[in-house]
């Protein structure tokens, strides 16, 4: 019995756990570097906000892993996908909107990472749209009650679309031209739809750089990146390459050069 549970577990990799502590320690000292930008070396470290991203990209990694662990095992894999993904994440964003839904609005109005919320504090519409993960869409919900949930709104989205995802981009080609038309889109996002919609529908500031900068549109394109990064590590040229210390030396350097460079850009 317990055999056949560990071999419809999918893989682990201690590489991605490596990823996701220097995502943490990035945004950790992102935060302290706006809080106080009086350490040494702060100016470095005011950039550690891209760590989410990094979160967001060994997310994807790992869900392709996963799906294709358990895409023949499962009896609706999709259906399971969603329930193990809900409860994975919701039970602690829920105590954590229980939490701000108690807490006295005065204690936390200043946090850098709200600027939707009003003087009185997010309405309860805020609170019952972040309990059904529907904030990623709206601007007065986005960022106003759990502080930096604005990511589980981001994550959730991607999490409805992504077995459609999976199931079409099955391949490296795939996977390549589809980093090529997400780059695009938000290429096109940042220039022309944001600018667009702050100037044309939200005349009063209430959707500030903020939004445009951190909603899904503007994030998707690093998702694809980790489902190109994931074929390509499954590519078998790729694997005799990382079985060489330098080459994995070379292909993490690159990976992270590109990684930033797409960030920078858009």
């Amino acid at each position: 019995m317990s055999a056949k549970i560990i071999a419809s577990e999918p893989p682990h990799f201690a590489y991605i756990d490596a990823v996701r502590g220097l995502a943490f320690l990035a945004v950790l000292f992102a935060h302290v570097s706006v809080i106080d930008g009086c350490f040494p070396g702060w100016w470095a470290w005011s950039v550690g906000y891209y760590g989410v991203q990094f979160f967001f990209l060994a997310s994807a990694i790992t869900l392709c892993y996963s799906m294709e662990s358990r895409k023949t095992k499962d009896k609706r894999p999709v259906l399971s996908f969603f329930i193990r993904r809900l409860f994975r994440i919701g039970p602690m964003f829920w105590l954590a909107i229980l939490l701000y839904w108690t807490l006295p609005f005065e204690s936390i109005r200043h946090d850098w990472l709200r600027p939707f919320s009003g003087e009185t504090g997010p309405a309860g519409l805020d609170f019952g749209l972040n309990a059904l993960f529907l904030h990623g869409w709206v601007p007065s919900a986005f960022n106003s009650v759990v502080p930096g949930g604005w990511s589980i709104g981001v994550e959730m989205t991607f999490y409805l679309i992504f077995p459609a995802l999976f199931f079409k981009i099955n391949s490296l080609s795939r996977a390549a031209l589809g980093v090529f038309v997400g780059t695009l889109f938000a290429i096109i996002y940042f220039q022309k739809i944001g600018p667009f919609c702050q100037a044309h529908f939200y005349s009063d500031n209430k959707i500030p750089w903020f939004f445009t900068q951190f909603s899904f549109p503007a994030q998707f394109a690093v998702f694809l990146i980790g489902i190109f990064i994931y074929h390509l590590l499954r590519n078998e040229n790729l694997k005799v390459l990382t079985k060489n210390k330098t080459g994995s030396v070379y292909l993490l350097i690159s990976s992270l050069s590109f990684l930033a460079s797409f960030l920078k850009f858009v």
